[in-house]
């Protein structure tokens, strides 16, 4: 992959993340509410959900290996946002006091353990970095299926899926 691709995949996935935290926060120089914090998280996961779909699929495709390689780069990228959306503010305890937070599907056990959490994510980010620098199509395969497997590692820790029916 060029430098070139790699910047603006890495520039793109910046200024998704940027933008989904300031966009809440453009008239007050204050951190995100903590609904805002649960509001930005669920975007960004749901846009790297997106993202490492799009790869999956077409990760065997030499014709749309650079494609690729920019969107695991943005994946890098946007990963290393991912720590900053989840303020003390934005936990299911500390929301529970609120009348109108919004529903969070995040577990306990990333407050009670954040170095953890912290650093599990790192892991994932440099797979998905490594898998931005992959030089054929079976490497990519391969750094693929290791993201994959480190975001399901990250879920089954550390996320609590709330039913909608549950209310």
């Amino acid at each position: 992959m060029s430098r070139t691709s790699y910047f603006w995949g890495v520039a793109g996935a910046c200024i998704l993340a940027c933008t989904t935290l300031s966009a809440a926060t453009a008239q007050q120089a204050m951190p995100p509410t903590s609904t805002q914090a649960v509001l930005a998280r669920q975007d960004v996961m749901v846009s790297l959900e997106t993202l490492l779909q799009a790869v999956e699929i077409s990760a065997g495709d030499e014709a749309a290996r650079s494609v690729n390689l920019s969107r695991t780069g943005a994946i890098s990228a946007m990963l290393g946002t991912v720590p900053f959306l989840f303020p003390q503010a934005s936990s299911p305890d500390a929301l529970g006091a609120e009348a109108d937070a919004p529903v969070t599907s995040a577990d306990p056990a990333i407050w009670d353990n954040l170095e953890a959490f912290v650093s599990l994510n790192a892991s994932a980010s440099q797979v998905a970095r490594d898998a931005a620098q992959a030089e054929t199509v079976a490497a990519l395969q391969n750094h693929t299926t290791a993201l994959r497997a480190a975001c399901t590692a990250c879920h089954e820790q550390y996320l609590t899926y709330v039913s909608p029916f549950s209310f």
